[in-house]
């Protein structure tokens, strides 16, 4: 008896069994695969300038220029609206999926409606006085000054 021949699998199948594998983020196809490198000098003051730039999206340095030559920088978010964004993140995220919910017709319960909404408007006013609070420091500071 002769043993039948074993497929021979192609190149996605090939590559989708190395994934199944490998651990680590998924293999890119040769084409999206990046291979080329770009070096570039900076001086001091050019670094702080890069540094500081990309600061706001905490991007690494390589990821925030490779962003900018493609116009494709996330927005930067101020400091002040950073810290009223996490406390804000949690509740609009739990009131998302409420409004899903309602999208559905599964209609959450009346309490636990109550509940998210008290949630929010708690997060909005810790969120109102961050703000205010650093607007003072901010006034503070301008009058040392």
């Amino acid at each position: 008896m002769t043993k039948p021949k074993a497929k021979s699998k192609t190149k996605s199948e090939t590559l989708e069994s190395k994934r199944s594998r490998r651990k680590g983020p998924e293999l890119l196809d040769p084409e999206e695969k990046r291979t080329h490198t770009v070096s570039v000098r900076l001086n001091k003051a050019e670094l702080e300038l890069l540094d500081s730039s990309r600061s706001g999206p905490q991007m690494l340095r390589g990821e925030y220029l490779r962003a900018a030559s493609f116009y494709k920088i996330p927005p930067s978010i101020p400091e002040i609206n950073r810290e009223a964004w996490v406390a804000l993140a949690r509740s609009s995220a739990n009131l998302n999926q409420i409004a899903q919910r309602i999208n559905k017709n599964d209609l959450p319960g009346v309490t636990e409606l109550r509940q998210t909404l008290e949630d929010f408007r708690r997060s909005l006013l810790v969120s109102k006085a961050i703000f205010q609070e650093k607007q003072i420091e901010g006034k503070e500071n301008e009058s040392k000054n």
